[in-house]
């Protein structure tokens, strides 16, 4: 009699002829047969849970109404003379098994600091030996062949219980297979799971501009203060590299503008950060103040003839200005806008208690709307008769 490792005790019922001993012929009526095979009981060390070998038996019967001697039939001889049967304990089939985490082909981002690992979904049906993987067709995120000893430092690793870590962008070809073991067969197929691990994402942490551009200057005039970047999906790594202006040339206008930056992973030392790691893009507010326009000539007055009751007019410096003020950009472009009192009660002060004469005022001029220039304050004579 046999039996796979881990299995039930076979039923002596499946295995016994009933014969009478004085007739050596089965015994009538058939139901007293079978309730005699029913009656058979195992007397062995073998259990169940006995490992792989052979073990001897013998068998008695709690039957009421008979007396059940048993004889062992020797398969070498072909006659019943054995005093002892010989239960055989075969390897069970050992099997690979899937588990909810099981894909064929795993999809992964890197993250640095040793996150990121998952699982290959693969158990095998009892636990007497380990899991064996081997890791083949193994290409970096350049298409190029990793030599085997280099895997678990370029590209992954394999914990006993199927847990793997990225360590670099790549893909290879994992195979898992179930060994024999002591009461197990080996597992008639093994498994296979392709992973493809692609670059990992960084997000800004820190980026600040160093001071501030005048209107003119291109974003390459402007460097950066601070620039700390990290893992998308794990602040606590660093990401080495270099920034820089999307567009350096641009000049931008007045006011705030929000520029676009790059930040390029990278390390002299370690070209892993720049293999494992996308380039970010993004934007930061620049302030652009505004330029000091170029004074070319302030604008002469026109006359004013005394009247007690009226006020000095900015029409005098602009509109009816003997000749009109110049101020041009830093291209030498006439910048539109308008001269005025840098004092604005000067408009509302009555003639009559300027008098007649020569005065001096404080000027300034004031370009029109979207214009990036400041005022420059300067002084122009009036001549009043």
């Amino acid at each position: 009699i046999s039996k796979a490792y881990g299995s039930e005790m076979p039923l002596l019922y499946d295995y016994a002829k009933i014969y009478q001993t004085t007739e050596n012929k089965l015994v009538t009526p058939v139901e007293d047969a079978q309730s005699i095979k029913e009656s058979l009981r195992w007397v062995t060390e073998a259990t169940k849970d006995s490992p792989v070998g052979q073990y001897e038996y013998t068998v008695t019967s709690d039957s009421s109404k008979y007396e059940v001697t048993a004889v062992y039939y020797d398969v070498s001889t072909g006659t019943y003379d054995k005093s002892k049967g010989i239960l055989t304990i075969t390897k069970a089939p050992g099997k690979l098994e899937k588990t909810a985490d099981f894909k064929a082909v795993q999809s992964v981002q890197y993250q640095g600091g040793n996150q990121g690992a998952f699982q290959l979904g693969v158990q095998a049906n009892h636990n007497e030996t380990l899991l064996h993987y081997e890791v083949t067709d193994a290409k970096d995120g350049n298409g190029n062949s990793i030599e085997s000893e280099n895997i678990s430092s370029q590209l992954l690793t394999i914990a006993a219980d199927g847990t793997v870590t990225p360590k670099g962008v790549g893909s290879a070809t994992i195979t898992v297979s179930l060994p024999e073991c002591n009461n197990y067969t080996a597992a008639a197929e093994p498994m296979t799971v392709r992973v493809n691990i692609k670059k990992g994402d960084v997000a800004p942490s820190q980026v600040e501009t160093a001071g501030a551009l005048t209107y003119g200057e291109p974003l390459s005039r402007l460097g950066f203060a601070k620039a700390v970047f990290v893992d998308a999906g794990d602040n606590s790594v660093t990401i080495p590299g270099t920034i820089e202006w999307k567009d350096p040339d641009t000049i931008p206008a007045a006011g705030t503008y929000e520029a676009e930056y790059r930040f390029k992973p990278y390390a002299e030392s370690d070209p892993s950060w720049e293999n494992n790691y996308n380039t970010y893009e993004g934007k930061v507010t620049v302030t652009v103040n505004k330029a000091k326009a170029k004074l070319v000539n302030v604008p002469v007055p026109g006359d004013k003839i005394y009247n007690p009751n009226l006020s000095l007019s900015v029409w005098l410096l602009n509109e009816s200005a003997k000749e009109p003020g110049h101020v041009e950009d830093i291209e030498g472009n006439w910048i539109q806008g308008s001269w005025k009192f840098t004092d604005p009660d000067v408009v509302y002060t009555a003639l009559q208690e300027i008098g007649v004469g020569t005065k001096s005022y404080e000027i300034y001029f004031e370009p029109n709307l979207n214009q990036a220039y400041g005022g420059n304050p300067d002084y122009a004579n009036y001549d009043f008769s």
